[in-house]
C-alpha cells in the first residue's frame, strides 16, 4: 500500500502497473469518467485543461482517439497541492488513485479507464516541464475553451501550434503506436520495468530521467525553433 503525504492526512492507495499497450481506451466510460471528474475540479477551482493525446483527439477527431489508452490533463505545479485534496473527493464518486510518479504524474481510474494528471513545473523562462515533456509557458497560461463530449474544456489558445510542438508537423496524421496484443513475455517485461524503476533510490532514478529529459528537451527546442523560421 503506498501512501501519499497530504494537507488533509495521508491517502492510502494501490500502486497499479501501467504501460503502453495495457488496455484500448474505452470511449463510453472515459466519457463518463472525465464528465464527472470535470465537475469535481469545477467544483474544487482546480486551474486544468486537456493535453496531449486527449487534446489531439479533441481537435482532430473532436472524440477520444480510437487506439489511445487515456485521458490526459494538464495541472499547474501551484495546484498540486490542491489537486492532491480533491483525490478525496474523487474517491468518493468511485475515482481510485492508481498511480504516482515522481516525475510529476498522478493517475486515476474508475470501471477500467484511468485519468493522468501531468503536474508541470517552471523549467525556464516561458517553458515548464512535467517529467521529460517540455512545454511552453504561453500554451498552459493563454487559453480558450473548446466542446469536448458535450461540454467546454480549456485548451490552449494555440492549439495548433502546441501539437506541431509536441507531435511534429505531421500531426493531423493518426499513428498507432501500440495494437495492445502484447504478448505474455511482452507484459511482463514491461511490469518489471514498471516496478524497478519504482524501486530506485532517488538519486538514480534522477539520473536516469534526466538522461531521458535531455533528448526530448532537444526534441522540443528543435521544433520550436522550425516552427519560428
Amino acid at each position: 500500500m503506498a501512501i501519499l503525504k497530504t494537507n488533509r492526512g495521508p491517502y492510502k492507495f494501490k500502486q497499479l502497473d501501467l504501460f503502453l499497450g495495457k488496455k484500448q481506451i474505452n470511449k463510453e466510460i472515459a466519457r463518463d469518467n472525465i464528465l464527472d471528474i470535470k465537475k469535481i475540479l469545477d467544483k474544487g477551482d482546480l486551474y486544468f485543461g486537456l493535453i496531449n493525446g486527449t487534446l489531439l483527439g479533441a481537435v482532430r477527431e473532436h472524440d477520444f482517439i480510437s487506439h489511445d489508452e487515456d485521458t490526459d490533463l494538464f495541472v499547474l505545479s501551484e495546484e498540486e497541492e490542491k489537486l492532491k485534496l480533491l483525490f478525496f473527493d474523487m474517491k468518493e464518486s468511485g475515482f481510485d488513485l492508481i498511480r504516482y510518479d515522481r516525475r510529476g504524474l498522478y493517475s486515476v481510474m474508475r470501471y477500467g479507464e484511468y485519468i493522468d494528471f501531468y503536474i508541470f513545473r517552471p523549467f525556464q523562462n516561458g517553458v515548464r516541464y512535467s517529467g521529460s515533456d517540455y512545454v511552453l509557458e504561453k500554451h498552459l497560461s493563454n487559453t480558450i475553451e473548446i466542446y469536448f463530449q458535450d461540454e467546454k474544456f480549456r485548451v490552449p489558445a494555440d492549439y495548433v501550434e502546441f501539437l506541431e510542438i509536441y507531435y511534429g508537423n505531421n500531426w493531423q496524421t493518426p499513428i498507432v503506436w501500440t495494437t495492445y496484443d502484447l504478448s505474455r513475455f511482452q507484459i511482463f517485461r514491461e511490469k518489471l520495468i514498471v516496478k524497478i524503476k519504482r524501486a530506485l533510490p532517488n538519486k538514480l532514478f534522477e539520473k536516469l530521467q534526466y538522461a531521458h529529459a535531455i533528448r526530448k528537451r532537444e526534441l522540443f527546442f528543435y521544433r520550436i525553433k522550425a516552427i519560428s523560421y
